[in-house]
């Protein structure tokens, strides 16, 4: 019989780590469902951006607002691929993915509130879920436990 290599009994399955020595490698930390809820949301947001960016621009060819409904499209498309990649990073535990989807979702939920003011409060309903969407999304990324996550994930 031949022996086993280090880190790994005859079964050739791993061992409990010896004197720090760990076969796998180091245990990357658990994602807490509320940052998978945030990606999630942004990955939802930054579709509906990049579907809604192209529908603007297919409408912008034959509508008398062509040319800025064009450039409206085009720049909610750049805005939906960036989120998507956003929440690409916010699952891999990127401390600065955090920073920014939290940044960008206040400002967001700012920017939501004040058309509704400026019209004499028409618009009410779409400005207060937007309002809402954007604290969840910001509660759930400054939620404990995704503190913690992206507190281990930046340890790596």
């Amino acid at each position: 019989m031949t022996e086993p290599r280090q880190g790994y009994d005859e079964y050739d399955e791993p061992q409990t780590p010896v004197d720090g020595f760990s076969p796998i490698g180091p245990a990357s930390p658990v994602r807490p469902g509320t940052v998978t809820g945030a990606a999630a949301m942004l990955y939802i947001g930054g579709v509906a951006a990049v579907a809604l960016g192209c529908v603007a621009s297919i409408v912008g060819e034959g509508s008398a607002l062509g040319y800025p409904l064009k450039i409206a499209g085009f720049v909610a498309m750049i805005a939906g691929i960036v989120n998507m990649l956003l929440a690409r990073a916010v699952l891999r535990g990127r401390a600065w993915a955090r920073t920014t989807a939290v940044v960008l979702g206040m400002l967001n939920a700012l920017s939501a509130i004040v058309p509704p003011l400026l019209s004499d409060g028409a618009g009410v309903p779409q400005a207060f879920f937007g309002v809402a969407l954007n604290i969840v999304l910001v509660g759930l990324l400054l939620a404990p436990t995704a503190r913690e996550y992206f507190a281990a994930s930046s340890e790596q």
